[in-house]
């Protein structure tokens, strides 16, 4: 009796596929040392069809990459100068503000405080990415209107999050500095509560950028 061999079968990947793989692998190799090649190799592969899969993939990357957000954001301005993906940019980052910070009130459970920092977390990556993007592109979701709705929401009963809060601010203002002083009374005022002698620290820091 002969021998079958199974024979094993190689799912044929379309172009679409290889694309996508190729886009995110140059895009998790990035570094400072090689971004203007692995950038440069993005964008001449890039295509229509994938401008939304790959700029929610930047975001999502910068809001737990902090340290790469100045890659991610040479990335973006590079892709604006072969697509107009203004609209498009918006629209992502609008829905990825508003998911960290329109969540439902939070209980005192630990896996709710848990999720509460880590969106905190990232929402200092997300000022971060808008605060160095908006030097060169129209974001409508701009740093002054992430100040003002982070003082509004402030909670003095959790000083964790004030805390996270304040580092949120800081960030952005270091980035745009022209928006200390459009902020000095209401910081001003947070500095004056009973809060914890870091933050009031934090607050002066911002007041010497």
């Amino acid at each position: 009796m002969g021998i079958i061999k199974n024979k094993k079968f190689k799912r044929n990947e379309n172009n679409d596929t290889l694309i996508i793989k190729e886009i995110n692998s140059l895009l998790n190799k990035l570094t400072h040392d090689n971004k203007n090649n692995n950038i440069k190799q993005i964008i001449n592969i890039l295509q229509k069809p994938f401008l939304k899969y790959i700029i929610e993939n930047i975001i999502q990357k910068s809001l737990l990459h902090h340290i790469y957000i100045e890659l991610y954001v040479d990335l973006v301005n590079n892709i604006t100068t072969k697509f107009d993906i203004n609209l498009l940019l918006n629209n992502i980052l609008d829905k990825t503000y508003n998911s960290l910070v329109n969540e439902e009130n939070y209980d005192n459970t630990y896996d709710n405080l848990i999720k509460k920092n880590d969106n905190l977390d990232k929402l200092s990556g997300l000022c971060i990415l808008i605060s160095n993007l908006e030097k060169k592109n129209n974001i409508n979701n701009n740093s002054y209107n992430i100040i003002s709705n982070l003082i509004k929401n402030i909670d003095y009963n959790d000083n964790d999050n004030l805390y996270k809060i304040i580092i949120c601010i800081y960030n952005i203002i270091t980035i745009n500095k022209s928006l200390r002083d459009n902020f000095y009374d209401e910081l001003n005022d947070i500095k004056s509560n009973n809060i914890p002698p870091k933050i009031k620290f934090k607050i002066m820091d911002i007041y010497d950028i």
